[in-house]
């Protein structure tokens, strides 16, 4: 039977000769290549600072006690997001505050996050998900207005543009995640970029276990409570050549994902992502909403069972158990109606056109025996 998983982490013949020249090095933490690679993501953003980190969690964690947050100050976040997204914030030490979505992109409503700031709103942390850029331009108005910082979880969104600015470059602090199943993957890893060279050494500090070195020494001080947020020189060498050819390989799944919305166009009872005027929409995920009628676990097994591989989208995190007496900023209607729609097809470098069209007949014939 012909299998068709949801990812396969692209992973280019160049990546093998540098990761075997940090090996041959005996060099593997974070080091020089480690610098490099920072240099290279913040090139590419078009932005000052970065710093490469364990995973994007805890960039983001990282991002927000380099800000200071305090017990009392609320950071608004979208409801539908990965977990990630909020524990950072309950990590970090500041209070979350949920706001619905937008029903177009996914992304956090702009208006429903207006409507939430208060005296007590350190942050707004907007997630610019599935390759989908936020709307930075609305968002740095409502900062000059209310006086925030913008925090981007950009962790799926290497790459995406808004009006030709990065994911990255406007914000005041931006996080990336290296993950499998993001386009450029280290196997795990993030990082934090800014503008901001107060935030940077904070943070920089905060990775090394809160200390930082006497001048003329190898000796540390510790200032502060920090942690291990390094990342090693072995994943540096993968992102490094993987960066190389990312618009490249963004430019390939943009070229896909229209396949998919130009097959897809007729058939009822699913609705394709939608790209916006004036951005650029990587779809690190193709996220599609079924109708209400089609039962969207089953189909999942009902493709799996063909041999095709798909997922739901993110999650709903007001309807989680774990953050259940979450303070929300007003309804959140969108957000728990795309968690129970939502379903991500395959989508990969390697993916022929014939594997599209298989998970197209496939989708097709099984919606069709659910409606």
């Amino acid at each position: 039977m012909r299998k068709i998983p949801l990812i396969k982490p692209f992973v280019n013949n160049s990546v093998f000769p540098a990761v075997k020249k940090v090996l041959d090095s005996g060099m593997l933490t974070d080091g020089l290549v480690t610098r490099e690679f920072e240099r290279k993501v913040c090139d590419y953003v078009g932005i000052q600072y970065g710093m490469a980190n364990p995973n994007c969690a805890l960039a983001l964690e990282l991002s927000l006690k380099a800000l200071k947050i305090k017990k009392d100050d609320e950071i608004i976040i979208p409801d539908y997001t990965h977990p990630a997204t909020i524990n950072a914030v309950i990590s970090a030490g500041g209070k979350p505050v949920l706001v619905d979505v937008d029903m177009d992109t996914y992304n956090i409503s702009l208006s429903a996050a207006d409507e939430a700031v208060s005296e007590k709103t350190k942050a707004i942390m907007p997630v610019s998900l599935f390759g989908q850029p936020v709307n930075i331009e609305k968002l740095i108005s409502m900062k000059k207005e209310h006086d925030f910082s913008i925090v981007e979880d950009a962790a799926c969104s290497l790459g995406a543009e808004y009006k030709g600015f990065r994911a990255g470059k406007l914000s005041d602090i931006t996080c990336f995640s290296f993950h499998p199943r993001k386009i450029l993957s280290t196997g795990e890893g993030g990082m934090l970029v800014t503008k901001s060279k107060e935030i940077f050494d904070i943070a920089k500090q905060m990775k090394m276990f809160g200390g930082r070195l006497i001048p003329g020494t190898k000796i540390f001080e510790y200032y502060e409570l920090g942690g291990n947020y390094k990342f090693p020189n072995i994943l540096a060498a993968m992102g490094i050549e993987q960066l190389a050819l990312l618009d490249n390989v963004i430019d390939d799944r943009i070229k896909k994902a229209h396949k998919y919305i130009d097959l897809l166009k007729e058939t009822e009872g699913i609705e394709c992502p939608k790209e916006i005027p004036d951005t650029k929409h990587t779809f690190q995920s193709f996220c599609c909403l079924l109708s209400k009628d089609i039962d969207r676990n089953k189909l999942i097994l009902n493709l799996k069972r063909d041999g095709i591989e798909s997922q739901i989208g993110s999650y709903c995190l007001s309807i989680q158990p774990v953050f259940k007496n979450i303070k929300r900023g007003g309804e959140l209607i969108n957000s728990k109606d795309i968690f129970n729609r939502a379903l991500v097809l395959p989508l990969y470098h390697s993916m022929t056109e014939n594997d599209q069209m298989y998970v197209v007949e496939k989708l097709k014939k099984e919606i069709k025996s659910l409606i």
